[in-house]
């Protein structure tokens, strides 16, 4: 693929004129004198245009990507704060300002916007003359900012300081590597500062240039106007009759999201590391034609090594979704209030449509995915989108699945070739076939089965401390147990030596006895999956820099999966034809089971736009 010109979501040029008598000879510390202290500068507030100079016909790679133009709510500024650092990092001044005004577009430039003023700087006496600025966009806390730059490089906010009183974007400079080092702070030359106001605005050539990006990350889903929808089959569970399952998709919604973010970017690494991990792509770190920007960044909980904070010891990802605990991402229910509607009337929405969603970064080292010693479910570190609706089953007496169903796996036989297919079942068809020539326990000595009084089909997490279970349950996996209320007779197996079974009745230690048939049982009848009500969603994981496919990349790599600030990720349903996953209660979080087996991902387009696109393709 050709790669094209990469631009900046926005970046803030400052233009200081020479602020006289300031300068010393080079080797000197120029230091701020009493007259010093009010400086002026002029500064730009550029929006570029983010289709740049990339030919129309131009096919954007994972690592330029397209791009999108910010709304007008997305490039508003309402506050800048200036913080000038010496070169050790310490602040020796700032400028606050308001209200950014002024707009014109010059003629063969890539840029969209500038936003142009002349403000007043604050500089500190007797401290050292600027070296470096830092720019806050509609900053969320003015006084934080005004710190050591390595305290600042350290600061987090949560989700809710994205978007400064809840409409303006929280946006900084954007860091970048400048001679092997990574930089966050642009240069400042001191002799470009006024201490007069007419001076500095008679000198706007003298400009020092710092981009910024947003610190928030773009999210949004949509389908494709007219989709290709499969209508898997499955059988009764004698394989006689046959029905159609025809997924109806309703809503969408994040779930694994960043709770924090770091207020500046990160990405102070080994960039030979990271151009490995993006196999050799050296545009993901300091891409040629934007030597200003990165495309890749260490979120909050990235991982060790990080000069990021780290979250609190012991807090891990869940396993499952019915796990409780203070952890480090947010998972939705898919009760959610925040679910968007997939369709308008008999129309699917398009992605110029439907409601973007903004949330921290969330990047992950490629091990999160291959050490499940520390991480046994990879799916639950993976900010992902929640594609909710429901099946329609058709067929002969389809009626009867109209408040839930079962589907379970078996193998059917035809001729010489075994294929594995879905049976669907009532609650009570499911129990009958679980429990058809089990061979763990009996109610008398002549009961080949059992009996309702005693076995239940376990509901959610009720069999989680079976013995012998290797995870917790999912809460939409059933099968088939000793009644937790059952008080009546029970027997059990025991091979004699010439072969034959006695039925010998369970008198003492019951309740061990119990938890071995429990384990047995759930060995034997295996699970089958609910869909309560014919609920069921498909989980997409958000692919960064992910090959296309419809499941989840075998051994993920470092950038395979994560969101990015400043990024803008489109995922767009082309098709749907695999099984989505069963809902039993809305109130459960949709999270894969760390071992699936049925196909839980949507195969779609996802574009990543800079905004800086990622578009993503799903066929389910």
């Amino acid at each position: 693929m050709k790669k094209g010109n990469i631009y900046l979501g926005a970046f803030v040029a400052l233009a200081m004129g020479a602020l006289v008598g300031c300068s010393k000879d080079d080797g000197e510390s120029a230091k701020v004198t009493p007259d010093m202290t009010t400086s002026f500068a002029n500064i730009s507030i550029v929006m570029p245009d983010h289709t740049g100079t990339r030919a129309e016909d131009d096919e954007p790679s994972r690592a330029t990507g397209g791009y999108e133009n910010g709304t007008a709510e997305e490039n508003k500024i309402d506050e800048l704060l200036l913080v000038f650092y010496d070169a050790q990092g310490n602040v020796v001044g700032s400028s606050t300002r308001k209200d950014i005004t002024g707009n014109n577009r010059p003629t063969g430039d890539p840029i969209e916007t500038i936003y142009s003023n002349t403000v007043e700087i604050k500089l500190n006496e007797g401290a050292n003359m600027p070296a470096s600025v830092m720019a806050y966009v509609n900053p969320a806390n003015t006084t934080s900012q005004n710190d050591r730059l390595d305290r600042v490089r350290s600061l987090t906010r949560d989700i809710n300081q994205l978007q400064t009183d809840g409409a303006h974007f929280l946006m900084n400079n954007s860091g970048h590597y400048e001679g092997g080092v990574y930089t966050i702070a642009s240069k400042v030359n001191p002799q470009f500062i006024y201490a007069d106001k007419e001076e500095a605005e008679k000198s706007a050539d003298k400009a020092a240039v710092i981009y910024v990006e947003r610190v928030a990350a773009k999210v949004k889903v949509a389908m494709n106007p007219t989709p290709t929808i499969n209508e898997p089959e499955v059988t009764s569970p004698d394989g006689a009759k046959t029905y159609s399952l025809k997924f109806v998709p309703e809503s969408w919604a994040l779930t694994a999201t960043a709770r924090t973010t770091m207020l500046l970017k990160n990405l102070n690494v080994n960039t030979a590391d990271l151009n490995a991990a993006f196999n050799g792509d050296a545009a993901w770190i300091t891409p040629s034609t934007t030597p200003y920007r990165t495309f890749w960044a260490r979120s909050y909980g990235y991982g060790i090594p990080s000069e990021v904070p780290q979250p609190a010891e012991g807090i891990r990802f869940p396993v499952t979704g019915e796990e409780e605990g203070n952890y480090l991402l947010d998972y939705i229910t898919l009760a959610d209030k925040d679910f968007q509607s997939l369709k308008n009337g008999d129309a699917y929405i398009s992605m110029n449509d439907t409601k973007a969603v903004y949330i921290p970064e969330n990047t992950m080292r490629g091990e999160r995915f291959t050490s499940p010693e520390n991480f046994p479910n990879p799916y639950a570190s993976v900010t992902s989108a929640i594609v909710k609706g429901h099946y329609e089953v058709t067929g002969d007496a389809a009626d009867k699945f109209a408040d839930g169903f079962y589907l379970r796996k078996y193998s059917k036989v035809t001729g010489d070739e075994t294929t594995q297919v879905y049976a669907i079942y009532t609650e009570d068809e499911l129990k009958k076939a679980m429990l058809e020539n089990q061979p763990y326990f009996r109610v008398n000595e002549n009961d080949a089965t059992g009996t309702d009084a005693a076995v239940a089909v376990i509901h959610k997490d009720e069999a989680s401390d079976i013995t012998g279970a290797a995870v917790k349950n999912p809460a939409n996996r059933y099968t088939i147990q000793i009644a937790a209320n059952y008080n009546g007779p029970l027997f059990t197996p025991t091979t004699n030596d010439d072969g034959t079974t006695t039925w010998n009745q369970v008198t003492a230690d019951r309740e061990t006895v119990i938890a071995r048939i429990n384990a047995d049982l759930e060995k034997f009848a295996g699970q089958a999956m609910y869909y309560n009500g014919g609920k069921a969603f498909f989980y997409v994981p958000i692919k960064h820099n992910g090959a296309d496919s419809n499941a989840f990349i075998e051994n993920p790599k470092t950038g395979d999966y994560g969101i990015v600030r400043n990024h803008s990720y489109q995922v767009t349903i082309n098709s749907i034809s695999g099984l989505a996953t069963g809902v039993a209660d809305e109130n459960d979080k949709p999270l894969p089971d760390p071992t699936p087996t049925q196909t839980y991902f949507i195969n779609a387009t996802m574009n990543v736009l800079a905004w800086h696109v990622m578009s993503q393709s799903v066929d389910l």
